[in-house]
């Protein structure tokens, strides 16, 4: 990805499957994240247990099968076990085994990039399903907030993208304001010239 890609662009564009599918409400938007939280980490298992026993090519094609398999296992699980949030749980949710962000930086010994990225995309997802919900249906968590509500156009997948737009320029400010995003496009920088030198 291109250095102008900074860390914040990168986790929006590979989330964005579950960004425009399940932020309509805070609750849907939990489920799928901590779904997809919970794929990547078995993902992640099955490349430590098969690194040393496949090539390249045929491991990715393992751990796409895998990511699918259990994002397919949860869709059929979870309404068993939780009848009441079935509701939330459509045909959508098998999306997440490919989304990209489940296989995103899936190498031994990048935890700590993963972590930075499900923690930002919860964060993404937590402002923009909360936004949609209170902008577009007046409530949050069943609770009124506005008496009518200002934009019901956000509560379609299109008005999505006007939400994640706004949120993705209000992290960058704040990231900005702390030299998060710089400090982590330098460590990008620096590892795209790690990667020229020894090429």
């Amino acid at each position: 990805m291109e250095e102008s890609y900074n860390w914040l662009k990168k986790i929006i564009i590979a989330g964005l499957l579950p960004l425009l599918v399940s932020t309509s409400g805070l609750i849907p938007a939990l489920i799928f994240t901590f779904s997809l939280i919970f794929i990547s980490l078995v993902v992640r298992l099955a490349f430590i247990i098969t690194e040393q026993k496949l090539d390249e090519y045929s491991q990715w094609f393992l751990l796409w099968g895998v990511g699918i398999s259990v994002s397919n296992f949860l869709y059929i699980l979870l309404p068993e076990l939780f009848p009441a949030i079935s509701g939330y749980i459509s045909f959508y949710y098998l999306l997440l085994g490919v989304t990209p962000l489940v296989y995103m930086d899936c190498k031994k010994g990048k935890w700590l990039e993963f972590f930075n990225n499900i923690i930002l995309f919860l964060c993404i997802m937590i402002l923009v399903s909360s936004m949609r919900e209170i902008i577009g249906q007046g409530n949050l968590l069943g609770y009124r907030i506005l008496n009518n509500p200002v934009l019901e156009i956000l509560q379609e997948s299109s008005g999505a993208l006007i939400i994640i737009g706004i949120s993705g320029i209000t992290i960058e400010k704040i990231f900005k304001k702390l030299n998060l995003m710089k400090n982590q496009q330098k460590g990008y920088i620096k590892k795209e010239n790690k990667r020229g030198i020894n090429s």
